[in-house]
């Protein structure tokens, strides 16, 4: 029993961390753009991480814990989610896309399925190499951003975006730069408390350079949220985190009023770079008021209100993003799952994020947890997909659920815990 428990012992800490990283760079779609689709991927590794973490539960045990297993609160959504979505066939509007629907939800059982259960096995501190692991995967998804711009990984990959989204706008690795502005905050979130607090500030500032040339404003508001909490409870050094922000909002009013970049970097149709220049129609009172996402989102509500209860059955917002005259959907998670499954629906997020809460990382600053959950609680008020993106789902799960090593805990932060 003991000879058998020791090498997995040593093995689950690197099942975890490789499933992080999968899904932290986007592995799943970028293998699915090759041969199969995500979901394959997707659900092979489920199964793989489940089988893989029972054997090494039963030896160290000695007896089948496959209950145990699925009494993690995060299972638990998962199985309240995928319930509620198959229940809801009954009053589906359109069977067709009902199936896709259900899909999703398969989706996002399997993604975070895997997650919930790679990182829950108890192991020893000192061989989580989580810090290391984390900047690895933000720093991949950072330096994917700034080149983006120039070498257009959404036309390299073929990935059929090239028309959806202007091609100055950085997408890297995960091809949607909403998207991606979204997965390295979070990204960011999971290194902030697992490094040292001037390597943490080096990738703050790496992760805000790349997230500006994603001309994301859900992203930018994002991530200034997740190093402002960081500086909040003592994770990035005080004063050099003011240079930085100092230094970050002088380089954006340069850029604001130069165009010498263009000519740097011989860029004709402009690009991430060049558009920096104008930062502030992307930001001004006026871009957001004339929005199209606002109107998308009264549409949203009216149709809810026609089925507030029960909403019109899984898979009904992909019926009114069709629909809408510019093919968008919600843009909003709480309104699409309102639009499935009613009143019900609203509470789908916050009931994962409470799932995620109940189950963190005990020595992790409860404080710092909160405000987490809190960021990404409003990220859900942007998207309406971020359900269904393993990279984004396993970036917040990281955030919360993978542990600190008790030295850097306490090393990093002089604050007392809440």
């Amino acid at each position: 029993m003991r000879s058998m428990d020791l090498p997995m012992t040593r093995w689950i800490p690197s099942l975890a961390l490789m499933v992080f990283m999968f899904y932290g760079l986007n592995m799943d779609n970028i293998l699915g753009m090759r041969r199969f689709s995500p979901l394959h991927y997707q659900v092979v590794l489920f199964f793989l991480v489940l089988v893989v973490v029972y054997v090494w539960r039963s030896a160290r045990s000695g007896a089948s814990s496959l209950p145990r297993m699925f009494a993690h609160p995060v299972i638990a959504w998962v199985v309240l989610y995928v319930g509620i979505a198959v229940l809801s066939l009954a009053v589906a509007y359109d069977i067709d896309y009902a199936r896709n629907g259900i899909i999703y939800a398969v989706t996002t059982a399997a993604v975070v399925g895997a997650a919930a259960i790679a990182f829950s096995p108890p192991v020893r501190l000192s061989r989580w190499q989580t810090g290391h692991v984390a900047s690895l995967v933000l720093v991949v998804a950072c330096v994917s951003l700034l080149l983006d711009p120039i070498v257009d990984l959404r036309a390299r990959f073929g990935t059929g975006w090239t028309s959806i989204y202007d091609r100055t706008r950085a997408g890297g690795i995960y091809f949607q730069p909403n998207l991606a502005s979204s997965v390295v905050s979070f990204l960011l979130a999971t290194v902030i408390p697992r490094v040292r607090p001037k390597f943490a500030l080096s990738c703050a500032v790496l992760s805000v350079a790349a997230i500006a040339l994603t001309f994301s404003r859900q992203g930018l508001l994002l991530v200034t949220l997740v190093v402002m909490m960081g500086y909040a409870r003592g994770y990035l050094p005080r004063g050099w985190t003011l240079a930085a922000a100092l230094a970050c909002a002088l380089t954006f009013a340069w850029f604001q009023g130069a165009t010498v970049m263009e000519g740097v970097f011989q860029i004709d149709e402009g690009s991430g770079l060049a558009r920096l220049s104008r930062t502030y129609d992307y930001v001004s009172r006026d871009a957001v008021e004339s929005d199209v996402r606002v109107d998308i989102a009264s549409a949203a509500w009216k149709k809810f209100l026609r089925a507030p209860f029960l909403g019109r059955g899984v898979g009904y917002s992909w019926v009114f993003q069709d629909s809408q005259l510019n093919m968008g959907g919600t843009h909003n998670m709480y309104l699409r799952y309102m639009l499935e499954y009613g009143l019900m629906g609203a509470l789908l997020w916050p009931l994962y994020l409470w799932a995620l809460y109940r189950a963190r990382s005990r020595r992790l600053d409860r404080a710092w947890v909160v405000g987490v959950l809190v960021i990404a609680m409003i990220a859900a008020l942007f998207s309406h997909v971020l359900s269904e993106s393993g990279a984004f789902l396993v970036a917040l799960m990281g955030a919360i659920l993978l542990p600190v090593p008790e030295r850097r805990n306490t090393e990093m932060r002089p604050l007392k815990h809440t």
